[in-house]
């Protein structure tokens, strides 16, 4: 008898009006062997999700020392909830530091406003605006309106 016949015919296998699914077993034995089968899938698939957790979780050591599945799920949902609150706080700063740019670009926009206001014959009253009437500004190597521009924005 061959491999494919011991587990009998197609109709064996397949009930009348069951779906694809379903399978029949010729006896006992091959039902349990195919139960044990799947249950063993089963567990394998349980031990290795273990396994993929604890290498997944920091402070968990992946070198083989013995960890219990509580222990696992317990530092994995104390690590859930630290990368959570970790979350928050970066959440916060990110809005700190979107709310310290959207200030800065209205700095920057005023700043523009005022050199395009006394752009041209004013160019006198700016190189005072600081409050100093030193010439030596533009003998820097630099415009006078860009060392202007940089006090002006140390001063905001």
């Amino acid at each position: 008898m061959s491999e494919d016949e011991s587990f009998g015919s197609d109709d064996d296998i397949m009930s009348p009006g069951s779906s694809a699914a379903r399978t029949t077993f010729a006896n006992e034995d091959e039902k349990r062997a195919h139960h044990n089968a799947l249950e063993r899938k089963r567990r394998d698939h349980i031990k290795h999700s273990f396994n993929s957790l604890r290498d997944a979780v920091p402070n968990l050591e992946p070198d083989g020392s013995k960890v219990s599945r509580a222990e696992i799920l317990k530092r994995a949902a104390e690590y859930i909830k630290s990368m959570r609150k970790r979350n928050s706080a970066h959440q916060q700063d990110i809005h700190e530091l979107q709310k310290q740019n959207q200030n800065l670009e209205k700095q920057i926009e005023s700043i523009q406003v005022l050199q395009n206001s006394h752009s041209g014959g004013n160019a006198a009253n700016m190189a005072n605006y600081d409050g100093s009437n030193s010439d030596d500004e533009t003998d820097s190597g630099t415009s006078g309106d860009e060392d202007r521009h940089r006090k002006r924005i140390k001063t905001c």
